[in-house]
């Protein structure tokens, strides 16, 4: 008995083309979906701390502070970006010397940058005109830190295209308080992703 010769179907996968794009974001928090890609880039500039403010003249140095940064950060299976807020400056009292500027926020996270203070400016401080004619100027808060991240399709640990991956990207400080002057608000994070 002669059978049919069976022939095994063969499969063979082949990826969907790779449409380039980018898409810029601002303060919240996003659900990223990751798209096709050969590579992809995701960058992250953290927001800045809020400056100082001008208080009485019984209030000591430092003793009110502009707001820290909030965090942003790129997470999911297998990454872990963070780029820290910038701290807030601390006031002065209008009798002593100005107080602490806010220090720069770190990063962490990123396989090609990782740089503390190279994120979104903080806010300037307090700008006082007295009768006298004199100004003082307030210490400013720190800028954010700054983290990216290039990823080629198929490398270890690099994002898998389909996959839920969370961006958030944090509202810059508010300025310190000041009976005289208030300081202003730092700048809020920012971040880019894109693909080709």
């Amino acid at each position: 008995m002669i059978l049919p010769f069976l022939v095994r179907p063969v499969f063979s996968f082949v990826r969907p083309p790779v449409v380039p794009g980018g898409n810029n974001y601002g303060p919240g928090t996003y659900g990223i979906i990751i798209p096709d890609y050969n590579t992809l880039t995701v960058t992250i500039a953290g927001a800045g701390g809020g400056g100082a403010g001008l208080s009485g003249i019984d209030d000591g140095a430092n003793e009110y502070f502009g707001g820290t940064g909030g965090t942003s950060a790129f997470s999911g299976a297998g990454v872990s970006m963070v780029a820290a807020g910038g701290g807030g400056s601390g006031n002065w009292n209008g009798v002593n010397f100005p107080g602490a500027a806010g220090g720069p926020g770190g990063a962490s996270g990123g396989n090609n940058a990782n740089s503390a203070g190279a994120g979104n400016a903080g806010g300037a401080g307090y700008h006082f005109n007295a009768e006298d004619g004199n100004q003082w100027d307030g210490t400013p808060g720190g800028r954010g830190g700054f983290v990216r991240s290039i990823f080629t399709f198929g490398a270890a640990g690099a994002p898998v295209p389909g996959a839920s991956y969370t961006l958030t990207c944090g509202v810059g400080g508010g300025g310190g308080w000041g009976a005289f002057a208030t300081g202003n608000a730092g700048a809020n994070a920012s971040a880019n992703i894109q693909w080709s």
